[in-house]
């Protein structure tokens, strides 16, 4: 079986030697490309096999030139993890074309009625596996993408557990201010996690960056001397702050995708306690969690009440709510597993 791993814009040249000589936790593409012993495509590495002309032509369309030089290439590979829908569905259609005979196995986050709709005119017989890391995205798959139950498979966010993990020794009680962190930026909503903190005897550290860009939200002056606005930082500066961190806040809006559970299973990794909004894209990663440290999304009031009792609970010797979030997470999230469930399906479809 031939094999190969599909991004989009990507970094390097040689994707697996430049991710893997990054300081950070291992990404779940890269480990999977090692697992079977896949070639990576991407828009960087096309770059630096084709003509300038092929960059220039697709320089504001990364996605597109990545996929169109994996078209090309298409008749060596047999099997192709794709790292999302976007990238995902752009290919099966070239594919299509082209009469490529082999699978994509697809990471599915976020549908639309746009995607649904594409997703019914191409059909599914291109994917081998459509993977969605929420309950909610499944039936939307299945009820609007017309996807047989049987090719949508469920699984928990992965997480590199052993990169994001708790201090090797118990974190002695500050004699400083306590300190809430909150890190992301798709869908957060940080102008009601501010208003909240006003009345929470805590500082709150926001990192607000993501793979999307920054969103700080609108940061109340007269707040701004319990508030740090953090700039990017590296993966140990941010495994740091989580470790520091008395409590993770995951403030969010109410969307139907697993809007913030990057954040949340790298804190719940760390040990930490959390408060999360518990939107539907959440469902099935808040179960293990106490029910009155979770809020409804954009409510100040309560976010602050969750926020408070969270401070009292990390420092609380009698709770072991992190250490729970923990073994959750180690659990069900663990990248390790994750890549060998991958590896076995591509192996047996």
């Amino acid at each position: 079986m031939r094999s190969a791993v599909l991004l989009g814009k990507g970094r390097y040249a040689d994707e697996i030697r430049g991710f893997e000589a990054e300081d950070g936790p291992r990404t779940e593409f890269i480990t999977v490309a090692r697992r079977i012993d896949a070639k990576v495509f991407s828009f960087a590495t096309a770059r630096s096999e084709r003509s300038a002309l092929f960059g220039r032509l697709f320089g504001r369309k990364p996605v597109i030139g990545s996929v169109v030089n994996f078209v090309i290439q298409a008749g060596s590979i047999d099997r192709c993890y794709v790292t999302g829908e976007d990238i995902g569905i752009v290919a099966a259609i070239l594919l299509r074309l082209r009469g490529w005979q082999g699978k994509l196995y697809c990471v599915f986050h976020a549908m639309t009625p746009k995607k649904a709709k594409i997703l019914r005119l191409i059909g599914h017989k291109m994917f081998g596996v459509f993977i969605v890391v929420s309950e909610k995205q499944r039936r939307l798959l299945i009820e609007e993408g017309n996807v047989p139950p049987e090719k949508v498979l469920t699984v928990h966010n992965w997480v590199d557990d052993r990169f994001f993990h708790p201090r090797d020794l118990a974190r002695a009680t500050s004699p400083g201010a306590k300190v809430v962190m909150a890190c992301g930026a798709e869908n957060r909503d940080y102008p009601t996690l501010v208003r909240a903190m006003k009345t929470v005897d805590a500082d709150l550290k926001l990192f607000a960056h993501g793979f999307y860009g920054t969103h700080q939200g609108t940061v109340d002056p007269s707040a701004q001397d319990r508030i740090r606005l953090m700039p990017r930082v590296s993966f140990s500066d941010l495994l740091k702050s989580y470790q520091d961190a008395d409590v993770i806040a995951v403030p969010l809006n109410e969307v139907d995708y697993a809007a913030g559970v990057t954040g949340l299973v790298e804190a719940m990794a760390c040990g930490k306690v959390v408060v999360v909004s518990a939107t539907a894209g959440l469902d099935g990663y808040l179960d293990g969690i106490d029910p009155t440290l979770l809020v409804k999304p954009h409510q100040p009031t309560d976010l602050a009440q969750a926020v408070s009792k969270a401070l009292a609970i990390a420092h609380d010797p009698a709770r072991q709510d992190g250490s729970r979030n923990r073994d959750w997470v180690v659990k069900h999230c663990s990248l390790d597993n994750y890549v060998q469930k991958v590896a076995n399906l591509m192996a047996a479809t």
